[in-house]
C-alpha cells in the first residue's frame, strides 16, 4: 500500500489495501469513492509525523474511518468521532 503527493496537488494511491480495510474489492472501493459513498481529506499528522499531511477516508453507511500513515499503511479508526459528517 503507498500513496503519492504529485506536484500539481494529485494524490495517487494503491487502492487494494483501502479496499481491504473497508471490506470491499478495489474496484468497488473505486466506485464508492467516486460516488461519494467513501469521502477523503487530508488531516495533519501530529507525534512522529512530523505534522504532515495525511490522507483520512471515511464511509457513513458503515462509519468507517480509514488512515494511512506516512508509509501508506491503512489504519481502521472505526467506529469514527462521534459527531463525524461528511
Amino acid at each position: 500500500m503507498s500513496f503519492t503527493l504529485m506536484a500539481d496537488g494529485r494524490t495517487v494511491i494503491d487502492t487494494a489495501a483501502l479496499a481491504e480495510a473497508f471490506g470491499t474489492t478495489a474496484e468497488e472501493f473505486e466506485t464508492r469513492l467516486h460516488t461519494g459513498a467513501i469521502s477523503h481529506w487530508f488531516e495533519r499528522g501530529d507525534g512522529d509525523q512530523d505534522n504532515r499531511a495525511l490522507p483520512v477516508f471515511f464511509a457513513a453507511d458503515s462509519n468507517t474511518r480509514v488512515e494511512l500513515d506516512d508509509g501508506g499503511r491503512p489504519r481502521v479508526a472505526a467506529p469514527a468521532p462521534a459527531g463525524m459528517v461528511r
